[in-house]
């Protein structure tokens, strides 16, 4: 078993208001069954605000870690984002925000290069959905596919 966190902050200025700031935390639950296989079970927390609106949530994901060994040994993560939240914003529902029913792959290899500093490249593909009227469910929500890609460098505190 194995535990991994991690904390970052962002100042994302929104297109629509010019400003904003996000937080995330998140947590990892790694359970090694084979030398180089494992299953893994993971919650984030983000939030997100601006001058206009602040909003936060819980994502859960699951998924596998595989150990891999190129140039430098490595970790390859495959994990599902599972979409949380109500789905309509009605007056019998206390949901006063529609969740985004953010759901996707999110595909992650890391490079151990040092014993305590690693480097690596993760993308994504993920399905979500914008506000809807709640006054008008029939008229639908427009929910696009998105992606994501990021480079990384990490580094490992002993004994933390």
């Amino acid at each position: 078993m194995e535990k991994q966190e991690a904390a970052s902050f962002s100042p994302d200025k929104k297109k629509i208001t010019d400003d904003g700031h996000s937080i995330s935390a998140n947590g990892k639950a790694i359970f090694w069954f084979k030398p180089r296989i494992a299953l893994l079970g993971e919650a984030e927390y983000g939030r997100l605000w601006t001058s206009q609106f602040d909003e936060g949530g819980i994502a859960p994901a699951f998924g596998a870690v595989i150990g891999t060994q190129y140039v430098y040994p490595g970790r390859l993560y495959i994990s599902y984002l599972i979409p949380i939240g109500c789905v309509w914003a009605t007056p019998t529902n206390p949901c006063n925000l529609q969740s985004k029913r953010l759901q996707g792959f999110t595909f992650r290899e890391g490079f151990q290069v040092r014993p305590h500093i690693g480097w690596g490249i993760e993308a994504g593909v993920y399905h979500c959905c914008a506000q809807g009227n709640p006054e008008d469910p029939a008229a639908g929500r427009d929910c696009p596919w998105a992606g994501t890609e990021l480079l990384f460098v990490h580094f490992q505190f002993p004994g933390w």
